[in-house]
């Protein structure tokens, strides 16, 4: 992950990132980036990485893990990848970007309107707090793409909701 980025968390933190996101609607795709991790020459697909939107006005925006394992954040910086390295000889830990539109089949993403935005805002009652833990970016056609945390590990799913969990309720949001 991206050590460019404030990785922390909170309510004002909340408030920039929602801001941020919603910079995104009545913008045309151009491209969707992502940070895959590679270890020993494999690609890992349990953590998609940091995603980087271009739009086509040439702005773009990063979505990105914070550092409390819970939440996700956003920035208007490029993404950065983070230098490779070796553990041992043979276990190289590196980073690429790759063009997620095409690990998920949605090409047809690209020049398309973005009409809508919503954040995924878990809450533990017994615990009286709110995470920010996905985003959603909707597409003039109808299609969708969520980014979200999944225990420490970075989602994106094409046309699909997170799972329901028992311990706690999530609430889209596209305002505070």
């Amino acid at each position: 992950m991206s050590g460019q980025h404030c990785r922390t968390s909170g309510a004002e933190r909340q408030a920039l990132d929602l801001q941020r996101l919603r910079s995104l609607i009545g913008k045309r795709l151009a491209g969707l980036d992502n940070e895959r991790y590679f270890f020993a020459g494999e690609r890992v697909m349990d953590d998609c990485g940091d995603l980087q939107w271009r739009c086509s006005d040439a702005s773009l925006l990063s979505m990105f893990l914070l550092s409390d394992g819970e939440s996700v954040g956003t920035d208007h910086q490029p993404l950065h990848l983070t230098p490779a390295f070796e553990l041992e000889p043979g276990q190289r830990c590196e980073w690429r970007a790759e063009d997620l539109l095409a690990t998920l089949d949605a090409g047809h993403l690209a020049g398309q309107l973005i009409t809508d935005v919503a954040a995924l805002f878990d809450t533990w009652p017994h615990l009286d707090t709110s995470i920010l833990s996905g985003f959603m970016v909707c597409f003039e056609h109808g299609d969708f793409l969520v980014y979200y945390n999944q225990g420490d590990n970075a989602v994106a799913l094409l046309n699909r909701l997170p799972p329901a969990a028992a311990e706690f309720t999530s609430t889209w949001r596209s305002q505070l």
